[in-house]
């Protein structure tokens, strides 16, 4: 399941898988005329054709050559808010069930894993969307037009398929009970959202969810499932007038109906006082949150209150890190928004370990929201805030598909065209626009932490969304769509195009230079550092370098690096892969690269290394190890960590349990850290990928000034891997009161990515859990047996070392877990004794392909895939030969490989949860 996001944060609402249709016979489409249209002609913006067919269905063309992928994204108007007493949670539920076929397509996960597809489903309050992301090919294009006209109308929602479902919907509410944040957002919505169906959980009540009666669903099926409820956007390489004749054939024989959708009438009056709640959940960490009644989407006042609420909120230059994070009374503290098409939510937070204090957390959270009248936006944080939302929104036009699926939120809001009106808003907008909104909106009476005061207060009144048309008349002229050469996207052609260039032994550089929407450049990057002696015992020291580097480089503190980013419309982030590994990603354009490159060497050589960040980054560290250790996943995922590893405590490859981890934050010091940067850091072993529009001799010219010097004083030598010899064992994990289970079970063997099995083992496991619903395990598990939400298996092999690990990873209810784990090695042994046949490896093998296919279209997975590759001494040259090794498998080579290497009797077994729900 994912979180639906619109700008980052957890939100209660919950998604869900998507997949397929089937054809009809249909009638010409008219094009919707708009006003400044023509009748019959498009309405068109920015490259995107608006066209309607005679039964409603608004069709939306996003032509775009340059792209190697294509996207289908069908939205119905229709969410949680749509939803009925007694019936809370009937959208998603619904969403659940379109995925079970129909007469004519009974098996869509199975033919859209066959082909490939990268498709999904999310549920929100406004609407519910449907779509798929697939290798440009026509065929498969029509397929899925085929597979959304089809379930359009004819999807079973059978009263078998609820029964079977049930227990995942249940296992995904379970889940999510889990997670304070959820929990917490849950309860703050109901509290601020009295009599509107916004304050009503997305995923639903539960005894609604389990007793609502297959016609009820059926129902709601037939009532808002229609064309004229619905808006099909088709971006990509696509040929306008061929996509939409499809269109017409598939659905234009679908009749507009005769009912008349509901009219919502129901208005959540201005709030009277504030509001407090309290709310328990077994664990440890605690956590602030506050919300605030804001502006509809569709209102010139919303863009103003994202700007305050950036001003707030931001993780990295907000007021709130500012009051909370930075003088030590909360580990994290920030914000962010639900955007919606009546009202919205501006929320606020703050995460708190273990003897911080809730009362003056809470005191200074308020105190910096609700200052707006005394402290007024400066000139300063206005414009940072407006660049940041800026980037933020332009980004999402760097892709067809980034752009094709957020305009589904806009579509929810009253027009696909609201997104380019928020760009043109916030180019009109003015500091005085955003503190008259951030003055009327930030205040007590407006507040949601769940406090009641009786007594007079100044009540807010939420004005209704402007006209949509009038909105979208102030848009300034459209400048028309970027042309783009297509790419390709497969490893062969796309190493064809690769240069690399070693500007010293050890320092590679390898460069992909290729048009891109709005001159976009990514950057990926790994160096490596140390070796065995000297990362002995220094994993957390590692950690906290890789941690710092984004904290201030140089003359720039936080602030200013973090401005000094924005302002060249780029971002960078630093991470880890073990102890010896720096992973750097980035993104910038052609304009700006120079500066990100520059800001990237400042940050790796001169880390300020502040005392104060250092102490907030072991403060958020804790407060993260602090939720890990309350998580029946995270507990899960380390407990088998520690069993599949083979070194010493010490070791830079070791795994470590939480409270090892924390114990040793608590034992760092900067001194220790800095000392560890000046020994180990230096461009030594650094390899270095950039794909976009960039200039390369300039761009060659800077890396040659920057990291051709910069050595490191201690010369990096690669780690051993071994393999994991112990045997195997149970673990049970005992977290009480938890309302999700984890299931974990796997080993380690001998074998290398370059052994002749691994191209076998590769498809062995993408049809054992890997390859998505039509995989075994989702089959058995989820499909038939409707225990688990999700389950799931995964295969990793090290080229260099004969170390390779194989996993699965399920979660089910308490009293679930055990008939998961039984039915998980009851399939094992069928796997390893009945093998695989020719059909079902063909199938995998098209799956597979294909979606490896989706990966390489994307300029970022590209640029890493080449620092991976190249990093180990390969190149795509090496992912070509994998899939012509996989290309050429038989069932019986891949048999053998199963039961040469995957044997159950071998694996370890973690669970971790209620222990007292688990049922025999």
């Amino acid at each position: 399941m994912e979180l639906r996001l619109i700008r980052p944060f957890l939100l209660l609402v919950f998604l869900m898988l998507a997949t397929l249709a089937h054809p009809d016979a249909g009638r010409a489409a008219e094009p919707e005329a708009q006003s400044g249209t023509a009748p019959g002609e498009p309405s068109c913006y920015q490259g995107i054709c608006e066209h309607r067919l005679e039964n409603g269905l608004r069709v939306l063309l996003f032509p775009d050559p340059s792209q190697a992928q294509m996207l289908v994204n069908m939205t119905y108007l229709v969410g949680s808010k749509h939803e009925n007493y007694g019936e809370t949670g009937m959208a998603h539920l619904l969403e659940h069930l379109m995925f079970k076929g129909t007469p004519s397509i009974p098996n869509l996960d199975q033919e859209a894993d066959r082909r490939g597809f990268s498709w999904n489903g999310t549920t929100s309050v406004d609407r519910t969307n449907y779509y798929e992301v697939f290798d440009a090919n026509a065929e498969y294009l029509e397929f899925a037009l085929q597979m959304e006209a089809d379930r359009m109308v004819n999807s079973f929602i059978a009263k078998r398929d609820l029964d079977s479902e049930m227990t995942v919907v249940r296992n995904e509410m379970e889940q999510g009970e889990t997670q304070p944040f959820q929990v917490a957002i849950k309860t703050l919505l109901g509290m601020a959202y009295q009599w509107h169906n916004y304050g009503k959980s997305t995923i639903g009540a539960r005894s609604d969810v389990e007793n609502v009666p297959i016609e009820n669903l059926q129902r709601f099926y037939r009532t808002w499932y229609q064309p004229d409820n619905a808006v099909l956007l088709v971006a990509g390489p696509i040929d306008s007038e061929a996509t939409l004749s499809m269109v017409q054939r598939y659905f234009g024989a679908i009749p507009k109906p005769s009912r008349v959708l509901p009219n919502l009438y129901t208005e959540e009056p201005p709030q009277d006082g504030e509001r407090l709640a309290t709310v328990s959940r077994p664990g440890t960490a605690s956590l602030l949150l506050g919300g605030y009644h804001l502006p509809p989407v569709a209102h010139p006042d919303s863009v103003a209150a994202e700007i305050a609420l950036d001003v707030l909120g931001d993780s990295t230059t907000g007021r709130l890190r500012a009051a909370l994070v930075e003088t030590g009374l909360a580990a994290a503290a920030g914000g962010s928004s639900f955007l919606n098409s009546e009202r919205g939510m501006g929320l606020i937070y703050a995460q708190l370990t273990q003897g911080q204090d809730m009362a003056k957390a809470e005191l200074a959270l308020l105190r910096t929201a609700e200052s707006f009248a005394q402290n007024p936006v400066t000139k300063a944080e206005f414009e940072r805030a407006r660049q940041s939302y800026a980037n933020a929104l332009k980004q999402q036009l760097d892709s067809v598909a980034g752009l094709g699926l957020a305009l589904s939120e806009y579509i929810a809001a009253g027009d696909w065209r609201l997104f380019f009106w928020t760009q043109a808003a916030l180019d009109r907008l003015s500091l005085a626009d955003v503190n008259r909104v951030a003055k009327r909106y930030w205040i007590a009476s407006n507040r949601s932490l769940v406090r009641f005061v009786p007594g007079k207060v100044d009540k807010v009144t939420i004005p209704a969304a402007v006209p949509v048309a009038e909105l979208v008349a102030t848009l300034p002229p459209d400048p028309g769509s970027q042309i783009l050469a297509a790419f390709p996207n497969d490893p062969g052609a796309i190493a064809q195009r690769v240069e690399q260039i070693e500007l010293r032994p050890g320092l590679r550089v390898l460069l992909i230079p290729k048009p891109s929407r709005n001159q976009a450049v990514r950057l990926s990057a790994i160096m490596r550092i140390g070796d065995l002696a000297s990362l002995q015992g220094q994993a957390s020291a590692t950690a906290a370098i890789a941690g710092m580097l984004s904290r201030g480089a140089g003359e720039l503190d936080r602030v200013a690096f973090e401005d000094a980013l924005n302002q060249a419309e780029s971002g960078l982030i630093f991470g880890r892969a073990g102890s010896d590994r720096l992973l750097i990603g980035g993104r910038s354009t052609r304009k700006h690269l120079s500066r990100l490159l520059k800001l990237a060497a400042l940050a790796l050589k001169a880390p300020r290394f502040d005392a104060g960040e250092f102490s907030q980054w072991r403060s958020q560290s804790t407060a993260g190890l602090e939720r890990a250790i309350d998580d029946p996943q995270s507990r899960a995922g380390n407990a088998y960590g520690l069993l599949t590893s083979p070194y010493g405590p010490e070791h830079p490859l070791a795994a470590r349990d939480f409270a090892s981890q924390e114990k040793a934050l608590e034992a760092l010091t900067l001194a220790q850290v800095k000392a560890l940067h000046a020994q180990l850091y230096g461009a030594s072993d650094l390899t270095i990928a950039l794909v976009g529009d960039f200039d390369r001799e300039q761009t060659l010219k800077q890396l040659r000034a920057d990291f051709m010097p910069w050595q490191a004083k201690l010369k990096p030598l690669a780690l051993v891997h071994r393999v994991a010899t112990e045997p195997a064992q149970q673990v049970l994990i005992d977290l009480k009161e938890k309302a999700n289970a984890v299931l974990v079970a796997g080993g380690e063997f001998s074998l290398r990515a370059t052994d002749a099995d691994f191209p076998a083992l590769t498809m062995a496991d993408y049809m054992l859990g890997a390859g998505g619903m039509s995989s075994r395990l989702m089959s058995r598990i989820r499909q038939q047996e409707g225990l688990s939400y999700g389950v799931s298996s995964s295969l990793q092999a090290n080229p260099d070392f004969p170390v390779a690990n194989w996993s699965v990873l399920a979660i089910a209810a308490p009293e679930n877990v055990n008939a998961v784990e039984a039915i998980l090695f009851e399939e094992l042994a069928r796997f390893v004794a009945s093998g695989v046949n020719d059909a079902e490896l063909a199938t995998a093998k098209q799956g597979w392909l294909k979606a490896r296919r989706v990966q390489l279209a994307d300029d970022g997975a590209i640029a890493e895939v080449l620092t991976e590759l190249a990093f180990g001494a390969r190149s795509l040259k090496d992912d070509v030969q994998l899939e012509a090794q996989v290309d050429a498998l038989t069932a019986n080579q891949v048999n053998a490989a199963i039961k040469r290497w995957l044997q159950p009797t071998m694996w370890h077994r973690v669970k971790a949860g209620d222990s007292k729900k688990f049922v025999d």
